[in-house]
């Protein structure tokens, strides 16, 4: 059995897809703001997996990777009313529920667009590419009577989209009603005689372009040619899209050129060996230099960036699993022997030869930085709970009318300070367990004991212990 490899930032995929498709508000939203899609369920099923590595690469170039991933974690506790047996506690979540979900949902629906966005785009990317490769290997439907050519190539298309049998990843998400626009304006564009992004090969085109311009007859073959620059013309325009993308994200395939030149929103993308990826590591770390890449299997995305941090005056190793967590390090020997791990690491669709990682994909900063990239500092919402029940001096009665009282909160460690009063004297708590109901709970049922303690300061660590009680044994 594989090892299991422990992420001290956990986080799930499917948590943030959770959060979209059953918030309506924020679904609608994404439309809006994407305007390719008319169902973001339905356009993401397999996952946003490319589209967390993306955005997580371009944060963390900026040493923001950890505080965006736990953002994006919140969105497994949002749109929740926090139960509770105490109704000392429960009104007062129930209040900050009203205050805290619209902030929330704000932050992720901001973070959430570049997120769908890259996904969508490079799911439409792949489907048009994969279209334009096959295309001569599908049979073309016989040309209806006195049909122009333009009418003909959306005929071949409708035929082509009902096909069940021409099956690529994505197809049944692609929104037909833009790519008839892109294909008209494509074809207007020939027509017209007006500049295009390089698709395809030109020698080629040329005589047919021209024989488009002049209304002459085309061959099943030049219609063929046609439809492929056409779907060439499709995935160029997903691939700009997300070019702008990268632009406000401040990062770029390939510094030295523009981020819309053809050699960056064109894919290119290596094939490599674990040993080519963890030499490509090594000689950024000789030369210095920071280093980032999406690499994946057929099924998934990652993402592993290498950057040097300011404030802790080290470089920082950083591995992104968007089923399952986020990993940092500083040292190279325990990063490298994370990788060794990843090919062999079971829960992905397909298995693959444990030294074959498959794609890479590198990223550099941009030559032009963002300015988009800021990330609000949101408390979880315990935190603000705790807060909010110290603010408002609550006290809770225990077991025979004792009751407890929230004094104090440290957030910086999470401590909670609390009195407790019984009989003649009077107890300060000092608790770092997280869960506030099981912080209540255990004073509680173990407050009997207290009396029996030297001093008036009990102490409650985060998992849950008394360590007045550990001391004492």
């Amino acid at each position: 059995m594989p090892t299991e490899i422990n992420y001290p930032i956990k986080f799930h995929q499917s948590d943030l897809q959770r959060y979209v498709y059953t918030n309506k508000n924020v679904a609608r939203k994404l439309i809006h703001q994407l305007k390719s899609i008319e169902n973001v369920a339905t356009s993401c099923t397999d996952g946003v997996c490319r589209g967390l590595s993306h955005t997580f690469i371009a944060y963390e170039k900026q040493g923001l990777g950890a505080h965006y991933i736990n953002l994006l974690k919140l969105s497994k506790n949002s749109f929740t009313t926090m139960e509770s047996p105490y109704d000392e506690i429960k009104s007062p979540i129930n209040q900050l529920n009203i205050e805290y979900n619209p902030i929330l949902e704000n932050v992720l629906n901001y973070l959430c667009t570049d997120i769908f966005n890259l996904q969508i785009n490079q799911s439409y990317y792949n489907y048009y590419y994969n279209m334009a490769n096959k295309l001569y290997s599908f049979t073309l439907p016989p040309r209806p009577e006195n049909s122009t050519h333009f009418d003909y190539i959306f005929h071949c298309l409708e035929k082509f989209k009902n096909d069940r049998s021409i099956y690529f990843s994505s197809r049944c998400n692609i929104n037909f009603e833009i790519e008839k626009e892109l294909i008209k304006d494509f074809y207007t564009k020939i027509e017209s005689n007006a500049e295009m992004p390089v698709s395809g090969n030109s020698e080629k085109m040329t005589p047919i372009y021209n024989k488009i311009r002049h209304k002459k007859n085309l061959t099943p073959y030049e219609i063929q040619v046609v439809i492929e620059a056409a779907y060439n013309y499709c995935y160029l325009h997903y691939a700009s899209e997300t070019a702008s993308t990268n632009v406000n994200l401040g990062v770029s395939p390939d510094s030295d050129q523009s981020a819309f030149s053809f050699n960056n929103i064109y894919h290119r993308k290596r094939t490599v060996t674990l040993e080519d990826l963890k030499n490509d590591i090594t000689g950024c770390i000789t030369k210095k230099q920071d280093f980032s890449c999406i690499f994946s299997t057929t099924d998934h995305a990652m993402a592993i960036t290498y950057r040097y941090d300011m404030l802790k005056n080290c470089y920082i190793f950083s591995f992104f699993e968007p089923n399952k967590g986020l990993i940092q390090t500083e040292s190279k020997k325990e990063f490298f022997d994370i990788l060794t791990k990843i090919p062999t690491y079971n829960g992905y669709k397909r298995k693959f030869n444990p030294l074959f990682i498959r794609y890479i994909r590198n990223f550099q900063k941009s030559n032009t930085p963002s300015k988009k990239l800021h990330l609000p500092v949101i408390i979880d919402k315990g935190h603000l709970t705790k807060k909010h029940l110290v603010n408002s001096k609550t006290v809770i009665k225990l077991n025979k009318g004792v009751e407890l009282s929230f004094e104090g909160y440290y957030q910086e460690n999470d401590e909670l300070t609390l009195k407790l009063q019984l009989g003649k004297r009077t107890f300060t708590i000092y608790s770092e367990l997280n869960d506030i109901n099981k912080t209540v709970d255990l004073i509680n049922y173990s407050m009997q004991e207290f009396p029996n303690y030297m001093g008036n300061d009990i102490y409650i660590d985060w998992k849950g212990q008394i360590l007045n009680r550990l001391s004492k044994y």
